[in-house]
């Protein structure tokens, strides 16, 4: 199907974009509405996302205390150490489009699969607010999946941040 809507487009002369322009995240966010009660719920992002270097840089703050993390596209291998059934990669970071979506993900494995991790999946909506849907699991615990939409906020440089 894709090839007859390729050929299709080339007939008739079509040169636009085919891919899906990929949002902005850079800017500073605040929570707008949540599913998630938590404490740990990151009440504000300070995001820089380079694309020509491939680099992400997060600045999360949950409760007050700021948390600076940077990720590569693609896939990031943390120390290989040997487990029960042989080597495995201790810990693991993913940066990748997913569809319209960024996905930010965080690995870590006792055995040879991905024991327990955070993975955040993040999209622009209509309105221009950063929805973020988190989904977190571990061992003997059911994967749990919560959402948190931000809203974009223009700091301003005399409030001494």
């Amino acid at each position: 199907m894709r090839t007859i809507l390729a050929v299709m487009m080339l007939a008739s002369g079509f040169q636009g974009q085919t891919t899906p322009a990929r949002p902005d995240f850079n800017g500073h966010w605040v929570v707008f509405a949540t599913t998630d009660t938590s404490p740990s719920v990151v009440r504000e992002f300070d995001i820089a996302f380079n694309r020509d270097k491939g680099t992400l840089t997060v600045t999360r703050r949950m409760r007050g205390l700021p948390r600076t993390e940077t990720y590569t596209m693609g896939t990031v291998n943390g120390p290989t150490v040997m487990g029960d059934r042989g080597p495995v990669t201790k810990t693991r970071r993913y940066l990748g489009w997913d569809g319209p979506g960024l996905v930010v993900g965080e690995y870590s494995s006792l055995h040879r699969d991905a024991d327990s991790g955070h993975e955040e999946y993040w999209t622009i909506d209509a309105q221009g607010r950063l929805k973020v849907e988190t989904t977190v699991w571990s061992p003997g615990n059911a994967a749990t999946t919560n959402s948190v939409i931000y809203i974009k906020q223009k700091i301003s440089h005399s409030a001494g941040r």
